[in-house]
């Protein structure tokens, strides 16, 4: 799989997969640092009937 939750700690996920690893990599390479997060939904996004977005992408739209 691309990523999956490989264990937790201290109640929070630990991620592993393809895209963890490449991730890492160009962390290395670009010097950059970042946190994973998941929506409290479980969803990626969509738009309701009113035009608000839900999951992950409510949370960018939000600045959350």
């Amino acid at each position: 799989p691309f990523v999956k939750i490989a264990n937790q700690t201290e109640g929070k996920p630990q991620y592993e997969g393809f895209s963890i690893d490449l991730l890492e990599k160009i962390k290395e390479k670009m010097g950059f640092t970042y946190t994973l997060t998941t929506s409290k939904d479980g969803k990626m996004g969509s738009k309701d009937k009113l035009g608000n977005w839900n999951g992950l992408i409510e949370y960018i739209v939000n600045k959350v």
